[in-house]
């Protein structure tokens, strides 16, 4: 579907796209880290919370069934699997019961994306260390909140769920931070 209308800004996705390939953990102000901490152990609980409902559950049962090479962890199972089907089963708990945490303006919830991203992935790969985490972290909530910010609440009033269409570039943003 074409429009006729100019964009927003031009070249915002070739922008953002290098805004978020040139962060570096130096670029982040203390106070956001602070927060990011605090946001990374907020998602955890949450995430370690909607592991024991029964509709999390189901989700872990499609996973374990269909396997995958035991890379990372499904929280609360025992269970390892491969970075997606982990990282599917983590977030959908992170999201199980709408605990986690949202930014308003753009009706994303970051962290239930985030968080089960950057810990597959680190457990896939023990040399990721906890600044890189932070950075990743920070990366993809910037990313996913600005592209939340500019999709505005009209993508939610035409029937889309922004965790499942801006929230993907949390997870995208977070996982290329690598």
């Amino acid at each position: 579907m074409s429009s006729s209308q100019p964009p927003l800004l031009p070249h915002a996705t070739r922008d953002l796209a290098r805004f978020a390939a040139a962060m570096t953990l130096a670029d982040v102000p203390a106070e956001v880290i602070a927060r990011i901490k605090l946001s990374f152990i907020d998602g955890l609980g949450v995430c370690l919370q909607g592991a024991t409902l029964p509709w999390t559950r189901k989700v872990y049962e499609m996973v374990r069934d269909e396997g995958g090479k035991p890379v990372a962890s499904i929280w609360g199972t025992g269970h390892r699997t491969s970075l997606t089907n982990a990282v599917l089963a983590n977030s959908t708990a992170g999201h199980a019961f709408e605990m986690d945490d949202i930014h308003k303006e753009s009706i994303v919830h970051p962290n239930s994306l985030a968080v089960p991203v950057v810990l597959a992935l680190a457990e896939a790969d023990p040399s990721i260390a906890g600044g890189d985490i932070a950075l990743a972290l920070t990366t993809g909530y910037e990313v996913g909140l600005r592209i939340g910010n500019a999709a505005t609440t009209s993508l939610f009033l035409n029937g889309f769920h922004p965790q499942g269409t801006s929230g993907a570039f949390v997870a995208a943003a977070t996982a290329g931070s690598f």
